[in-house]
């Protein structure tokens, strides 16, 4: 009778040990896919601060923008954690691959002489990944993130988007991307 209760113990082990490996088999690749598509994600909310930092920016000087040449050291004291001016995404900086850049025509621009700030694009996808990069919008990397070709774009009303050169367009005219 005593191995008879063993073998039953036994067996229900067994049979926990492999359910516990399949669920575990079916639940680690998903934690992985999370991280690694949580990536994307990460860079958005780091523009999404650099916007909001633009229009404290703004609200603390008169709505005059940063100057463009020294963007990231001008908000320097409203970014308190340095890490906000890269994306995590980019894992070797001279890979060629993207950081942010400010949009150069605003520069020390009032906000009230621009009739559409929920249009008007601030700090963008940038291929030049130096500090205080800025330029125009052709500093787009030439590819995009991911399978839906999207730039990381931010706002001056302090939004920020993943938008297809497309949809950018669709936003803002005149704007010269290549």
């Amino acid at each position: 009778m005593h191995s008879k209760k063993t073998r039953q113990w036994l067996g229900t082990a067994l049979l926990i040990t492999v359910l516990l490996v399949l669920i575990a088999g079916v639940l680690f690749p998903l934690f992985a896919t999370a991280k690694t598509s949580g990536g994307p994600d990460h860079c958005r909310a780091h523009l999404q601060q650099l916007a909001l930092s633009t229009v404290m920016y703004r609200t603390d000087n008169d709505e005059r923008l940063p100057p463009a040449a020294t963007w990231a050291d001008a908000m320097g004291a409203l970014v308190k954690n340095k890490i906000l001016f890269t994306c995590g995404r980019v894992r070797d900086r001279r890979a060629g691959q993207f950081g942010h850049a400010f949009h150069a025509s605003l520069g020390l621009k009032s906000a009230t002489e621009i009739p559409n700030l929920a249009n008007e694009v601030v700090i963008f996808d940038s291929s030049d990944l130096s500090w205080n990069a800025n330029g125009s919008l052709s500093l787009l990397p030439p590819i995009p993130r991911g399978t839906r070709k999207v730039h990381g774009i931010a706002f001056l009303v302090g939004d920020a988007r993943y938008l297809t050169v497309r949809e950018l367009l669709q936003i803002s005219t005149g704007l010269p991307i290549h």
